[in-house]
């Protein structure tokens, strides 16, 4: 995700469209060597917090991470009780 890529600027773009439909979640580290500056995966639509991971590659390993990751699809999930858009499932109908 190179700056001025041609991805970035479609998100750019379309920022205000992803808005409408979904929560995005923007996890970065401060010691990232691989991505610089590291507070460029901050996105203003998104929630975006720092995590205290050792390198870029441990991201998709590290158990807080990954515990933070699932807690923000529960919560966006409009099905699960966690949620704050929580809706009860309709029943099903039976035949």
């Amino acid at each position: 995700m190179r700056q001025q890529s041609e991805f970035i600027a479609e998100l750019e773009e379309n920022d205000h469209r992803i808005a409408q439909h979904c929560r995005p979640l923007s996890l970065w580290t401060p010691l990232d060597s691989m991505i610089l500056p590291q507070n460029s995966s901050v996105w203003h639509i998104a929630e975006n917090e720092q995590m205290l991971v050792s390198m870029h590659p441990n991201m998709i390993r590290a158990p807080k991470v990954l515990d933070r990751v699932t807690k923000h699809v529960k919560e966006s999930d409009p099905f699960h009780p966690n949620s704050p858009k929580y809706k009860k499932k309709p029943e099903s109908v039976a035949a």
